[in-house]
This record gives C-alpha cells, structure tokens and sequence, in this order.
C-alpha cells in the first residue's frame, strides 16, 4: 500500500519515522496505521501483511507486538472507555487480540493477550 501513497493518512511525522525505521521493502508492506491509546498513553499501531507493531507519540521506537500468523481471534468488547469523553468514547470501538506466541519468534511479548487500545480499536484483556 506504501508504494501507492502513504499508509499514514497524511501524518508526515509518523510517515517519515517509519521510513527511517524500515528499509524500503518493509516500508512498503505497512497497510494501515491508527491511533491508539496503550495504558492510557497516545500511541500508533502500525499493520504489516505479517505483524502488529507499537510506536508511541511523538514516534521514538516501533516495537513488533505481535505476528499475525499468531492471532487466535479478535473480539468487539461492547463497552466505553472511562478516560474519554464526548464523542471520542462514543466514537470509540474497544477490541480484544488474543494470540499465541511461538517459539519461531522470542522478540514479541510472551503474554497469551496483548491489549491495542485506541480512538477507533481499542482492546482491553480479558
């Protein structure tokens, strides 16, 4: 999707950042990235064809969260978040990624659920 335009929708900041993160083939398998709230803290997740990744705001360090050959399932959890307000906590859509970790990849977090919280998906753990 890169090579067609930019996967940020018009962020020049987190644009520039990830193509000083990636090398170019990497940067051009970035499909989609969101804002997102981790621990009630501004980030982006960024959606590769094979892997999650983190970054916070303003973008410092991208860590891969999870490898999507590893998600078991995502699930809408139907409630709002307290620390929002307004038309962002109704506009907001918490879901939950549940997935396994395999030996095949030691760099992503051992945890069974990893929480992606944000404005337009956010998950919380069971």
């Amino acid at each position: 999707m890169a090579a067609h335009g930019s996967p940020t929708g018009g962020n020049a900041k987190l644009d520039a950042f990830l193509r000083r993160s990636f090398d170019p083939r990497q940067y051009d398998r970035v499909l989609a990235t969101h804002k997102c709230i981790v621990d009630k803290n501004f980030s982006f997740v960024i959606l590769t064809d094979d892997c999650v990744y983190l970054t916070e705001n303003p973008p410092r360090v991208i860590q891969p969260v999870v490898q999507l050959k590893d998600v078991v399932s995502i699930r809408l959890i139907n409630d709002f978040p307290d620390f929002l307000g307004g038309d962002q906590q109704a506009e907001t859509q918490h879901i939950c990624v549940r997935h396994g970790s395999h030996a095949s990849t030691p760099s992503l977090p051992p945890s069974p659920s990893t929480p992606l919280q944000s404005p337009n998906q956010l998950s919380i753990p069971d």
